[in-house]
């Protein structure tokens, strides 16, 4: 089962501070199922854009350094293709023309769904999420994003197979498994 983990709670892998403290712990026991093999745990590098905003040095360091403890997803950009400049003396400039819009219509369904603005740049990560995680044959998203949780029953149904939710509620899943109740 691949499973992403978004910014809220990937920062909250890093930093322990999840609230409230049952999800801290259900959190830490998705990581070591995925520690141990019994689900793949990935985010994105938008996680990493997210948490470059904070301003807490300390913090930020703690971030900064556990970006390679969960894989990135492989598809979280797309490149358009290529713009060059040539100069007077033949000097060539090459530059790939990318977008971090991996999926157009998946994306502006879910800016729809969660009722974003244009002006809500800040809000946008979280389709940018949902997209990266449904096109990346991810099936569990795991948030504690009151946004997200509020819409997931439309969300889930545009994403599909993808479902998003708690860490509590993904543990008991795994619970009910019997090779991961062995595990967590």
């Amino acid at each position: 089962m691949r499973v992403y983990l978004d910014n809220v709670a990937d920062s909250g892998r890093i930093l322990g501070d999840l609230d409230p403290a049952a999800e801290m712990e259900a959190l830490r026991q998705i990581v070591e199922a995925g520690r141990t093999g019994v689900i793949e745990l990935v985010t994105s590098r938008e996680s990493w854009r997210e948490q470059e905003r904070t301003n807490d040095p300390v913090k930020l360091a703690k971030l900064e350094a556990a970006r390679g403890d969960i894989a990135t997803v492989a598809r979280d950009h797309l490149v358009l293709g290529h713009h060059s400049q040539m100069g007077m003396l033949g000097t060539t400039v090459v530059g790939p023309l990318a977008t971090d819009i991996v999926d157009n219509a998946l994306y502006t369904d879910l800016i729809a769904i969660l009722g974003l603005e244009a002006a809500d740049e800040r809000r946008r990560a979280d389709p940018r999420h949902l997209t990266y995680a449904a096109t990346n044959a991810c099936v569990r998203f795991v948030t504690l994003d009151h946004g997200l949780l509020g819409q997931r029953t439309a969300l889930d149904a545009r994403c599909e197979p993808l479902c998003i939710v708690k860490p509590s509620e993904l543990v008991a899943e795994l619970s009910a498994s019997p090779r991961a109740r062995d595990s967590i």
